[in-house]
């Protein structure tokens, strides 16, 4: 349920919006004009981040960088390759593994899903799902559609 007389979070994840990608434009489109709102209060998770080509500091809404906290400063050569070692598992470059505390600390009343269907599975299977409205804005540029992805939707 939408809080009332407060400001309404909305939580966008998808690629980092300072990101020059398709997915990366959209979303700083997207969260621009929400962020004129000012009934909103807007975090972005932002996937694909890299910690040395950090963006993030000329977003005027909320940034969580889908990176653990040790990785935001990288001081040496340990740090950079277990820094490595995370990266190369795919799993945490889209951002699953650190959702749910993400979902945890906003608590959002809107979560928007900005990427592909399967880059964004575990949004709709977050055991905290029921906690928030989910509005999906993944691509449909394939025929025919996966039966998974018709289910998702579903």
């Amino acid at each position: 349920m939408l809080r009332i007389l407060s400001k309404i979070k909305i939580l966008s994840v998808g690629e980092s919006s300072y990101l020059s990608s398709g997915y990366g434009r959209y979303n700083h489109g997207l969260l621009t004009e929400l962020h004129k709102n000012p009934d909103f209060e807007i975090y972005e998770f932002g996937l694909s981040f890299n910690p040395f080509f950090n963006g993030m500091k000329n977003i005027p809404w909320k940034f969580i960088p889908n990176v653990p906290p040790e990785f935001l400063n990288i001081q040496t050569e340990q740090e950079l390759e277990r820094y490595k070692e995370w990266c190369s598992h795919p799993v945490n470059n889209l951002g699953g593994p650190l959702y749910n505390s993400v979902l945890l600390e906003v608590q959002p009343d809107i979560v928007i899903a900005n990427n592909d269907e399967w880059n964004l599975r575990y949004l709709i299977e977050s055991p905290l799902r029921r906690f928030y409205k989910l509005i999906c804005l993944f691509a449909c540029d394939s025929s025919p559609q996966k039966l998974e992805w018709i289910e998702s939707m579903s």
